[in-house]
């Protein structure tokens, strides 16, 4: 199971640990933890989370700490018109590639350029990118 955490409140530490796999905003691991960085961020989450880190970084992509090995995917150049959805995209490209069992880095780069993508157009239902989309932007097209 896993959770869009964008926002501290005061059960976000429970919410953290309900699920198997917690995709952070960029500004809520270092709000959790105290740690700017988002690397050390996630290491500090570790010792209270066996599972799955994910953190987006908007256009600089997204990182993921699995088990103690570290992740960095880096975000794709597009025309951006409108980044609103793209974090919703991210995960629903994150979740289309775990659930097809693929490696983390994998899962990762397909879900920077699934919300890529999705901002290339205006609106959030409009942005939502089509597979081959997606596929065209992993290509190189």
């Amino acid at each position: 199971m896993t959770s869009d955490i964008d926002r501290i409140t005061p059960r976000t530490a429970a919410l953290v640990a309900a699920v198997t796999v917690p995709v952070f905003a960029e500004h809520v691991p270092a709000a959790l933890t105290g740690i700017a960085a988002s690397e050390g961020a996630l290491r500090a989450l570790r010792r209270t989370h066996a599972g799955l880190l994910v953190v987006t970084l908007g256009a600089a992509g997204a990182m993921a700490l699995e088990d103690d090995r570290l992740h960095h995917s880096p975000g794709f150049r597009v025309e951006a018109v409108d980044t609103t959805g793209s974090g919703d995209v991210f995960r629903g490209g994150f979740i289309y590639g775990l659930l097809r069992g693929w490696p983390v880095p994998d899962v990762l780069r397909f879900a920077n350029a699934a919300a890529a993508a999705s901002c290339r157009r205006l609106g959030a239902l409009n942005g939502v990118p089509a597979l081959e989309e997606v596929e065209a932007l992993l290509a190189g097209g």
